[in-house]
């Protein structure tokens, strides 16, 4: 099982590329990262494993940290990313206010 997205359309709503998290481009485990206004948002994919990570800082400071599992898909729409599992939906908005939502 892998995770579906183009990886185009998280390029441009990080606006930067992707980064491999173990230094190999072929393995499938990539870190996305944005900064806005002293918050920084990184996101770790691990496709094979079906996994993502959401990290969430203020200046130097953790806020936020989510884990999901079952990944099926990640897909972008207008500011919006959606990170969808078997369990839950992860939307992260960059917009004029920033914000995370789980449902």
């Amino acid at each position: 099982m892998f995770i579906q997205y183009n990886e185009y359309d998280i390029e441009s709503f990080f606006k930067s590329k992707g980064k491999s998290i173990f230094n190999n481009d072929l393995d499938g485990n990539i870190l996305y990262s944005r900064e806005e206004k002293n918050f920084k948002l990184n996101m770790y994919i691990y496709t094979y494993l079906s996994e993502v990570n959401i990290f969430l800082n203020y200046q130097t400071l953790d806020i936020f940290f989510f884990p999901m599992q079952e990944v099926i898909s990640i897909d972008k729409k207008d500011n919006k990313l959606f990170i969808k599992s078997k369990k839950n939906t992860c939307i992260i908005d960059f917009t004029k206010i920033f914000s995370i939502e789980i449902k």
